[in-house]
């Protein structure tokens, strides 16, 4: 796993005050998507579960979202997760939903494919399958990196 670390200058630290981390999941396959909820919810973080990148465009642009956990094929007829990241950092410049950490979820494994995806403006990149305890650790890096914002 790699981060690409950038400041996020719209959150606060209320120093001993955190809410719980409200996360995006961005998966068409039901199953991921249901274990990925059930999962950050037992966590205690709020997750929100949508299977299309539009709908998740739509959601990002409207609210904050700590973290979005963006799996990169969403399936025919969908944007896939690139897209969805690059319209996001173009047309979302809202400075109550800026911030949102991008995570690539993905099957692609190889040589380079994760510099790829940070290249694509992803901040952190987790390839499938997703082992548990990786992808909690990676958050809770994520999170200390990032202070989270207060609504």
């Amino acid at each position: 796993m790699k981060l690409n670390k950038k400041p996020h200058p719209d959150q606060n630290n209320e120093v001993g005050h955190q809410q719980p981390l409200k996360v995006l999941v961005v998966e068409d396959d039901e199953t991921n998507a249901t274990l990925l909820h059930d999962l950050l919810e037992m966590e205690g973080m709020l997750a929100t579960v949508v299977k299309r990148g539009e709908e998740a465009l739509e959601l990002l642009c409207q609210q904050f979202f700590n973290i979005a956990l963006i799996d990169i094929n969403l399936g025919l007829g969908s944007m896939d997760g690139t897209e969805l990241v690059q319209k996001y950092r173009h047309d979302c410049h809202n400075s109550n939903t800026a911030g949102t950490i991008m995570v690539a979820l993905t099957a692609y494994a190889m040589t380079g494919d994760e510099n790829r995806f940070l290249e694509y403006g992803f901040d952190a990149y987790c390839s499938k399958p997703i082992f548990i305890d990786e992808l909690l650790e990676l958050i809770k890096k994520l999170q200390n990196d990032t202070p989270p914002k207060q609504v």
